[in-house]
């Protein structure tokens, strides 16, 4: 199950959002309603992935964004808010955003989509870091066997041993520790990295007590490694939690060394990170484990430099097995190209022979727009920052171009050059075309709303322009000193002045909204002209007014029409009625 952040100043949308997460069962969230809380947070508790809302008071979700990896987190980051202008979109990319969603629409479709992006997003992280976790530990093992070489005494060789596990392997801390069998404990003979006091206070017991029953004192115990994975969780570590945690300790493994001998021990290591201890990572720190337990056997023996170039071929051996399981792209090369170590998936995605590689020159062809970033990117290696990651793509033997992303290490020499590179890397097309595609289609959805909203403003215009014509039609038939009234499409009256009420004795509250424009005139119901206008009834209107006392005609586009209206007991009135707009008739 993952952790996950969800930050939004909106309490029933983060409600909503815990909700519908929490129900895929695979993850647990925690939300927080404003961005300088969560940084806060973010110090004291670890999370696999952040979604941000982008407009909130105080703090955006763009400088959110940009105080997280300025701090060096470079966790999953997903901007999930209504606003859309491309801006924002391209802005919150450039800043280190995996994914830019867009709320709005169907609920179940738009949580779906946001569910399907953290998973991405989280897959993509744990994958580098992979990548980045192997590549340091390479690195440890290759420079540990070169420490074999120069180093005469147990002290050396266990200091060293610690300094290379946090300099290179990227340990939060790690102590070497010798058996006590007389006082039963384990005795801390070398460390490096945070420990800040930590072992001062450690204690670690070699027998079945609750301060032995940690990852350290049962690995001694048993002989073999233990792990825990989540120190904030583990039972286990109930006696050491609180100082763990308070020096970013999240996850601690145990190897065992030289069991059995005047040398057992234990190499203790503690991991800024939860779940970082899996198979592959363990399986290269056994062999470490190995190599500690042989090298303190060499140092007791004279035949020590017979000893250890076995041990450095067989370690070397063994990680090339490991190596050329991966799938991701490893090799190591000089700074001028000439490659020295390479595994077959480097080979193979490249079609290449190996026998032509080794020891030769090989510089994969970057396009022209790329080559610049490419040089400042391996300019910027140091011995402050030997390690980082790049983006950039690569034209293949066939004409093609791909994506690709490496993870480069610099390693130097003792007067601090450049002695070669490790790098891993791996083909992300289909992940950048996927980019492609989202931000194409937050292109369009912004062009969309500005097409809308354009046609909403003409709307908006010309519902302007009818509303004051209507009120210019309303105030002339109002002032009028002739009786009028005006009806709409569906024969409504919309307007009935004065005139007309003091001829008709019928106030304009009587009939406004009503069909009832007949009581102007007539005792009893019955059509007026305008009604049989709007209905467009020439036979009816012939009918009714060809009678004894009435006549009409029609002249240019109206009908002029004489009647008696008994309601007015006067006599003979004529009557002029004609189309008006919008769509209604004035009489």
């Amino acid at each position: 199950m993952y952790s996950i952040l969800y930050v939004d100043d909106e309490s029933a949308l983060l409600e909503l959002g815990k909700l519908f997460l929490e129900q895929s069962g695979q993850f647990s969230v925690d939300t927080i309603i404003s961005a300088p809380d969560a940084l806060s947070l973010l110090n004291s508790k670890t999370y696999d992935a952040i979604i941000s809302d982008y407009q909130m008071p105080e703090m955006d979700g763009i400088a959110f964004l940009k105080r997280v990896r300025g701090s060096g987190n470079n966790i999953p980051f997903i901007l999930f808010t209504g606003r859309g202008r491309e801006e924002i979109v391209i802005q919150a990319l450039n800043e280190g955003a995996n994914f830019y969603l867009q709320k709005g629409g169907d609920p179940i479709a738009q949580f779906t989509e946001l569910i399907h992006k953290i998973q991405i997003a989280i897959e993509h992280h744990q994958a580098a870091k992979k990548i980045q976790s192997l590549n340091r530990l390479y690195s440890v093992l290759s420079e540990t066997n070169r420490a074999i070489f120069h180093i005469r005494t147990k002290a050396e060789f266990f200091s060293e041993i610690c300094r290379i596990l946090v300099e290179t392997g990227g340990f939060r801390m790690a102590w070497i520790g010798l058996a006590n069998p007389e006082l039963a404990s384990i005795r801390p003979v070398a460390s490096a990295g945070h420990v800040d006091g930590y072992l001062d206070t450690v204690n670690i017991s070699t027998e079945d007590v609750p301060r032995g029953r940690g990852p350290t004192g049962t690995a001694y115990r048993e002989g073999k490694y233990i792990f825990s994975n989540d120190i904030t969780k583990d039972s286990r570590m109930e006696p050491w939690r609180e100082n763990a945690l308070k020096r970013g300790y999240l996850a601690n493994a145990a190897f065992p060394f030289a069991p059995g001998t005047n040398n057992a021990g234990v190499l203790s290591l503690y991991a800024p990170s939860t779940g970082f201890f899996d198979e592959k990572i363990i399986m290269l720190l056994e062999e470490l484990a190995d190599d500690i337990s042989f090298v303190l056997r060499i140092l007791d023996d004279q035949d020590a430099v017979k000893r250890a170039e076995d041990a450095l071929r067989e370690s070397e051996e063994r990680y090339r097995a490991v190596v050329e399981d991966q799938t991701e792209f490893i090799s190591r090369f000089l700074p001028d190209g000439t490659h020295v170590f390479f595994n077959e998936a480097y080979c193979r995605y490249f079609g290449l022979n190996p026998d032509e590689l080794l020891g030769h020159r090989f510089l994969p062809k970057i396009p022209v727009e790329d080559q610049e970033r490419v040089k400042r990117f391996f300019e910027s290696l140091t011995i402050d920052h030997p390690v980082d990651v790049i983006e950039h793509r690569i034209i293949m033997a066939d004409g093609t171009i791909r994506w690709h992303q490496w993870s480069d290490r610099a390693i130097f020499d003792t007067d601090g050059h450049i002695r070669e590179y490790q790098s891993v890397g791996r083909d992300i097309t289909d992940k950048k075309k996927s980019e492609d595609d989202l931000r194409a289609a937050y292109e369009q959805i912004t062009a969309d709303e500005e097409e809308l909203r354009s046609q909403y403003d003409e709307l908006k215009d010309r519902e302007q322009v009818i509303f004051e014509s209507e009120q210019k039609l309303q105030g002339i038939v109002r002032g009028s000193p002739i009786p009028q009234f005006v009806i709409d499409k569906n024969q409504r009256v919309i307007s009935w002045n004065r005139a007309l009420e003091e001829y008709s004795g019928v106030k304009a509250s009587e009939v406004l909204g009503t069909t009832h424009a007949w009581k102007a005139f007539y005792d009893t119901e019955r059509p007026v002209l305008s009604n049989l206008l709007v209905e467009n009834n020439p036979e009816k209107i012939k009918e009714l007014y060809a009678g004894k006392y009435s006549t009409s005609k029609y002249v240019d586009g109206a009908y002029e029409v004489t009647d008696f209206f008994p309601r007015w007991g006067g006599p003979w009135h004529l009557a002029l009625l004609h189309s008006s707009s919008p769509p209604g008739f004035a009489g």
